[in-house]
């Protein structure tokens, strides 16, 4: 790729990227023209989340620790697999709808007449700004754990997670766009997410507590093992885990590749109502 082609290239993301924040800007007018709405919203993603503390008092009232790990460590795993999802639930909750209102009924019609790429169009249309509670909730959690169990965190460790949770986020996205993507074919309403969420709730706990099957899933097939247990081991010092951590971005740009392949093909096949 020459000078010219590269300017080009990047003058053309760049104008994406306008776009998309000028999606972002409309939607969250449209959702702040209806606060209540908006708070109520935030309220209860706040308590359920709340509840999941909970759950995890309950449990470690009665087992002080869980295969060498104890309540703080399990709690800035928590934190940090909240923040995760919640990058991913602001910017690619979308996908959740996108078996049945966009496949289905047929509205995604009206994005692909427009000369932008549908995948920007439903992500700018679908931004969740209720869901910044989630990336509070999580830092609030996760600092929390962080001073019960007293520790420094360094520089080198702060760097590390700051490219590790993006692509946690990444890796969320890019396995819902694949499961979301499969509904061009099946033409499901629902959609394969009731399979996924357990899935992620295992993320929030140590995957050496697993059989080995179920580590080796967790890690590979559904690398939902990179979203938070592996950036909180990296905050903790386990150096045992460290190169593991370090492949989270590779695992992110794999499964980024996989699920835009997907998409594409998916896209081919859409065929409307017929209506």
């Amino acid at each position: 790729m020459n000078r010219k082609s590269m300017k080009n290239w990047l003058r053309s993301r760049l104008r994406l990227l306008d776009l998309l924040f000028s999606f972002f800007g409309q939607t969250l007018k449209s959702r702040m023209a209806y606060r209540s709405d908006f708070m109520i919203d935030s309220f209860a993603t706040l308590a359920f989340g709340f509840m999941s503390i909970a759950l995890l008092c309950a449990i470690f009232s009665r087992i002080p620790r869980l295969e060498g790990w104890d309540f703080h460590h399990l709690l800035l795993m928590f934190g940090i697999g909240e923040f995760t999802f919640g990058l991913f639930s602001i910017f690619f909750f979308f996908l959740t709808s996108l078996p049945g209102k966009y496949i289905v009924e047929g509205k995604l019609d009206q994005r692909l007449l427009r000369p932008a790429p549908v995948y920007l169009q439903l992500m700018g249309e679908g931004f969740n700004p209720n869901d910044v509670v989630i990336l509070a909730k999580g830092v609030a959690v996760s600092t929390y754990a962080l001073w019960k169990l007293d520790m420094t965190v360094s520089l080198s460790q702060m760097a590390a997670v700051t490219v590790l949770i993006p692509a946690a986020a990444a890796i969320y996205a890019s396995v819902f766009t694949i499961f979301a993507s499969l509904s061009f074919w099946t033409l499901d309403r629902t959609g394969f997410f009731a399979f996924l969420y357990p899935i992620s709730e295992f993320s929030r706990f140590p995957v050496t507590i697993y059989p080995l099957g179920i580590r080796l899933f967790l890690t590979w097939v559904i690398p939902f093992a990179f979203v938070a247990f592996y950036p909180a081991t990296v905050l903790l010092g386990r150096t045992e885990f460290f190169k593991m951590a370090a492949i989270g971005p590779i695992i992110a740009a794999v499964f980024i590749y996989i699920a835009s392949r997907i998409w594409r093909r998916g896209l081919m096949r859409y065929e409307s109502t017929g209506t």
